[in-house]
């Protein structure tokens, strides 16, 4: 008499549980995929020096803060004066690896040989993947360009 009563009690026990973690797990994914802000605000960007011949380095300088500390791949790209594009090498910075809150860095970034004289943009677009459902779909920010000049050599 008692099994049939037990057995059914199993039965709800379980479908409650299912519908627990169900809801759980959905609520998690909507967070998640909704969670889209950027995580740094970039205030200022320059070249130091503003000027310099192919074959030297610029140190792209920025100053920024961070609010949360996310997994970050950039994108870079430098646009001669006469359109052309050099793709740089990406940059990859691990969860954790950059401080949180107020931070200034400089990028070293060699002028491309070969790159003609005039005005140069440098671009980067940063993709942060802050929690598992951005490694599919990572947030991506606004390509940010710092101009500068390549000069002849000296």
């Amino acid at each position: 008499e008692m099994a049939p009563i037990l057995e059914r009690r199993r039965e709800v026990i379980t479908k409650i549980v299912a519908l627990a973690v169900a809801g759980f797990v959905g609520g998690w994914l909507g967070f998640s995929v909704s969670d889209r802000d950027v995580p740094v605000l970039i205030h200022s960007m320059s070249a130091a020096p503003a000027a310099a011949s192919p074959g030297e380095t610029v140190r792209m300088q920025y100053e920024a803060t961070r609010v949360r500390s996310c997994a970050t791949h950039v994108e870079r790209l430098l646009f001669a004066a006469d359109g052309q594009r050099f793709v740089l090498p990406d940059l990859e910075f691990a969860s954790g690896t950059l401080p949180i809150g107020l931070d200034r860095f400089a990028v070293p970034t060699a002028v491309p040989l070969g790159t003609p004289f005039g005005r140069a943009t440098y671009r980067t677009i940063n993709c942060y993947a802050c929690n598992p459902s951005h490694r599919i779909w990572p947030i991506c920010d606004n390509p940010r360009d710092i101009p500068f000049t390549v000069k002849p050599p000296d």
